[in-house]
C-alpha cells in the first residue's frame, strides 16, 4: 500500500504510463453491484518510452495525464496498491473495499496491519482534532472511531493516508511505523515468490 505521496514517485519514476478500466470494479458492475468509483483509473507503469503505443488494451498517457489520473484515484478515496517487491513496479490498483476482494477481506476481517502489513500508521494531533467526524467516511477499514478525538485502530490502519487530507483542522497524518513492525520489501519479484515458498515450507528452484 502506497500513499498518494508515495505513488506519485512511482509515476515519476516510470519512463512510461497507461491506463486501463479496473478489472474488479467491471466485474461487480456486471452482476448487479456496481460502486461509484471511478473505473478508469487502473494504472500501467513502463520501464522504456512508448510501451504502451498501439496496446489494444491499454491507453497510453503523458506523464502529466498518469499524474492527473492518480490524483483523481485519490480525491475519489482509492487506495494505490502495487506489486509486493521494490524493482520493476509495473502498475498501481486504485482499489476500493466495495469491488477489490483482498482490501474486502482485510477490511471485513479487522486485521489489514497483520495480513498486509504497512510501513506507515495514521497518528493524530489531539491538540488539532475538533471532533467534527469529516475523516470517518473516508476510511474504508473502518480504523478511524470518536471518543472526543479521532483514534486509530493500528491493526486496522493500512497506512494509506486517505483520510489525510480529508480533515479540516489537518490532525492527521502518516508517520513511519516502528522498525520491527516494518517488514523488509523483496528486491524482485521473483525473491518474492521465493518468500511465500520458504513460507509455505517449500524449497524455492534453484537460479539458472
Amino acid at each position: 500500500i502506497h500513499p498518494f505521496e508515495s505513488a506519485t514517485g512511482l509515476v515519476n519514476a516510470a519512463a512510461s504510463w497507461g491506463v486501463l478500466d479496473c478489472v474488479c470494479r467491471k466485474q461487480k458492475a456486471l452482476i448487479g453491484e456496481g460502486c461509484a468509483h471511478p473505473v478508469d483509473v487502473c494504472m500501467a507503469l513502463g520501464e522504456s518510452p512508448g510501451a504502451f503505443d498501439n496496446n489494444p488494451v491499454i491507453r497510453a498517457l503523458s506523464r502529466e495525464q498518469a499524474l492527473a489520473t492518480l490524483k483523481r484515484a485519490a480525491d475519489a478515496g482509492l487506495v494505490h496498491s502495487v506489486s509486493n517487491n521494490q524493482q520493476g513496479i509495473q502498475y498501481i490498483c486504485n482499489c476500493c473495499t466495495c469491488s477489490c476482494g483482498i482490501l474486502r477481506g482485510m477490511a471485513d476481517l479487522g486485521i489489514a496491519n497483520v495480513i498486509a502489513r504497512s510501513a506507515f500508521v495514521n497518528v493524530v494531533d489531539a491538540t488539532a482534532c475538533n471532533g467534527c467526524e469529516a475523516c470517518l467516511a473516508w476510511c474504508q477499514f473502518d480504523a478511524l472511531s470518536m471518543d472526543g478525538i479521532v483514534r486509530v485502530d493500528e491493526n486496522r490502519c493500512i497506512g494509506c493516508g486517505v483520510c489525510v487530507p480529508a480533515c479540516p483542522s489537518e490532525a492527521l497524518s502518516l508517520v513511519r511505523r516502528p522498525e520491527d513492525q516494518v517488514l523488509p520489501i523483496p528486491e524482485t519479484a521473483g525473491d518474492w515468490r521465493s518468500d511465500r515458498l520458504r513460507a509455505r515450507g517449500l524449497t524455492p528452484p534453484a537460479a539458472n
